[in-house]
């Protein structure tokens, strides 16, 4: 009315997007020569404002949780890989229908995501960023996203290994560049020395100096030691310098004596001598 103060409180929704974006890439590997899978951590982000979403933003699926109105948890989980995540943390229309004050109110210091994305495994931060911002500067994290969106976590290229004892499991490629480096670790998860194990790509067992990549499935066996002594069938004379074939591979001769010995990998193998 004219000469009265008119006011209305608009309570707008508190929705926040999370997306992902690679790394970029050098200029050496932006021509047409063959691209070595890069060990970059993705960068997950976080924001209150979708037209900040860039366009090269890249799907992934997980879930997100969060306080919402009243301490109540909401959650939502995303089995695909959609552009972005989104979680509707509060709505207006409920914080306008909200009985009392003390109910409306949500926190952003209290998401927590989990995210996936094929080929990469999630890492978030040691520290929420945004559980941290509230901390040392209070006030409202929204008005803050709602400026600039904030990276919360990594997705870490993978490789793949499997074992006949364990499901398949993914690792973080940038922690383990060489055999021998994903050996020490296979010691831990399988209990087997570090001498005794083998890693083989595509049926070819690696050395320890062997750089590994991502995207690279590897299979990890037991090594276990082979002995064999072959005599002549009419005498049982040592048969020497017979010629050992293991899977159809040459891997040596006999000795004077007969005798030859190997490490292979535990398992059925076809064994053959000439």
């Amino acid at each position: 009315q004219p000469g009265k103060k008119n006011g209305h409180t608009v309570l707008a929704d508190v929705h926040i997007y999370f997306y992902v974006t690679d790394p970029e890439l050098d200029e050496e590997e932006e021509d047409d020569s063959p691209i070595t899978p890069s060990v970059d951590s993705a960068l997950v982000w976080a924001c209150c404002d979708r037209s900040q979403i860039p366009e090269e933003a890249i799907g992934l699926a997980g879930s997100v949780s969060g306080i919402g109105l009243g301490g109540r948890e909401v959650k939502v989980e995303h089995v695909g890989e959609p552009r972005y995540l989104s979680l509707l943390l509060l709505s207006g229309s409920d914080a306008e229908k909200a009985a009392s004050a003390e109910e409306v109110g949500c926190s952003l210091s209290s998401i927590t995501l989990s995210a996936s994305r094929a080929g990469h495994c999630w890492r978030s931060k040691a520290i929420s960023p945004l559980s941290e911002r509230a901390q040392e500067l209070g006030g409202c994290e929204l008005l803050r996203l709602l400026e600039c969106p904030v990276a919360i976590g990594f997705l870490d290229p993978t490789l793949q290994v499997t074992h006949s004892s364990s499901s398949p499991f993914d690792l973080p490629a940038k922690d383990f560049g060489t055999c021998l480096a994903l050996k020490e670790e296979l010691q831990k998860r399988l209990s087997i020395p570090v001498a005794e194990l083998a890693v083989l790509r595509d049926g070819v067992q690696l050395e320890n100096d062997a750089v590994l990549a991502p995207g690279q499935v590897l299979q990890a066996a037991e090594l276990a030691m082979l002995r064999l002594r072959a005599v002549l069938g009419c005498c049982e004379e040592p048969l020497k310098g017979a010629a050992v074939f293991l899977d159809g591979q040459t891997v040596g001769t006999t000795d004077s004596a007969g005798v030859f010995s190997t490490q292979m990998t535990v398992g059925r193998h076809e064994l053959r001598l000439q």
